[in-house]
C-alpha cells in the first residue's frame, strides 16, 4: 500500500511538565520514555527523517504490537536524525526496519513524492519543503 506516516523536520521530545510529573520532582525516578511507532496493520509504514529525536525515545525505537505480527511486512525507517534518541545501533532488528542511507530511498517519503504535495499544496498557501535538505 502507498499509505503511512512520514515525519520530516520534527521534534520528538517530551514537554518539561511531563518529565517533572513523571519524576514527581525526584531525580531517582526513571525518565518517561516511549517509542516511535508500532505496527498497526500488516503493511504499515512510518518514517522519521531529518528530525530531532530526544532521549524520550527508547533505544530500540519501535514496539511490537502482538508478537511478531507484521514485523516482516512493515516498512519503518529512519534517515539522518539527530539528538540523544536518534542512535540506531540498539534499534529493533526486524526485517521491515530500515536505516536509510540513500537520499533516493529517503526521497520516496518526502512531501513531493509521498503525498505528491507539489501537485496540490501550492494553491493552499501552506508552506512546506518538497524534498530533503542537506
Amino acid at each position: 500500500m502507498t499509505t503511512g506516516f512520514a515525519f520530516q523536520f520534527c521534534n520528538v521530545s517530551a514537554h518539561a511538565d511531563l518529565l517533572l510529573a513523571t519524576a514527581n520532582g525526584t531525580a531517582a525516578a526513571p525518565p518517561t520514555q516511549t517509542y516511535l511507532a508500532r505496527p498497526w496493520k500488516q503493511y504499515s509504514r512510518v518514517v522519521f527523517m531529518q528530525s530531532y529525536i530526544g532521549d524520550v525515545v527508547r533505544p530500540e525505537g519501535w514496539l511490537a504490537w502482538d508478537g511478531d505480527f507484521a514485523l516482516d511486512t512493515l516498512y519503518y525507517g529512519e534517515y539522518i536524525n539527530t539528538g540523544p534518541g536518534a542512535g540506531v545501533a540498539a534499534r529493533v532488528k526486524w526485517p521491515g526496519f530500515h536505516v536509510m542511507t540513500s537520499p533516493s530511498e529517503a526521497g520516496n517519503f518526502t512531501v513531493a513524492q509521498f503525498i505528491e504535495g507539489n501537485m496540490w499544496l501550492p494553491p493552499t498557501g501552506v508552506k512546506y519543503t518538497a524534498g530533503l535538505t542537506s
